[in-house]
């Protein structure tokens, strides 16, 4: 049985990635707000202490006192992108901005534009984890797995002890229908990394392989 893609993949990014949170009022082709859905093992740096997040709402689907309105919403996304991309072409060695600006144009659907974006930042740095995990989501998104694969095992090589990049690769075999490698992966995995979040997602996994 193979897993879906963006189910087993999108909820890695609850503790992997800076994910994307669509609140219950916005429609399918409403532009998604990037926000920061990770926990304490993400870097607490300008990259991220910077996303926007402030169309979180309470998961019950109803407006508080001061909730945006769907319109306001969509004009506040694209006004937000519109000045990160000036921002990003008057400055393109800021790589903050342009992470930012990638983020951005992989919810408003166009991953082309954010995967260059996000490869430029990794010529300057290509140890970027944190760019690198975003990368390898957008692939995902995509259905090119034989980047997103590549990206994940460049993410291992510079940290081999990375358990969330680890279980993404088992997660990429599952989607592929590579059962067994998939399996194997995660149980090496539960077996290095015991008690992690990422080993839990891996028995989860596994016990949903048919």
């Amino acid at each position: 049985m193979k897993i879906k893609p963006l189910y087993i993949y999108l909820i890695l990014a609850v503790f992997i990635v800076v994910g994307i949170v669509i609140t219950n009022y916005l429609s399918q082709d409403t532009p998604q707000k990037p926000s920061d859905l990770s926990t304490n093992q993400m870097p607490n740096d300008d990259v991220h202490k910077n996303l926007p997040n402030d169309d979180i709402h309470n998961g019950m689907g109803g407006k508080g006192p001061g909730d945006p309105s769907k319109d306001n919403v969509k004009e506040e996304f694209w006004k937000t992108l519109n000045s990160l991309r000036e921002e990003v072409k008057k400055n393109p060695s800021d790589t903050v901005k342009a992470f930012q600006l990638a983020n951005y144009l992989s919810s408003a659907h166009n991953p082309s534009e954010a995967i260059d974006l996000y490869n430029s930042i990794l010529k300057r740095n290509p140890k970027r984890i944190d760019v690198l995990m975003r990368l390898g989501l957008v692939y995902f998104q995509q259905h090119d797995y034989d980047k997103c694969e590549n990206v994940t095992k460049k993410i291992i090589s510079y940290d081999p002890n990375n358990s969330q990049a680890i279980y993404n690769l088992g997660a990429i075999k599952a989607t592929q229908g590579k059962n067994d490698e998939a399996k194997k992966i995660w149980n090496e995995l539960i077996k290095k990394f015991p008690n992690t979040e990422a080993a839990e997602f891996a028995k989860s996994s596994i016990a949903n392989l048919k």
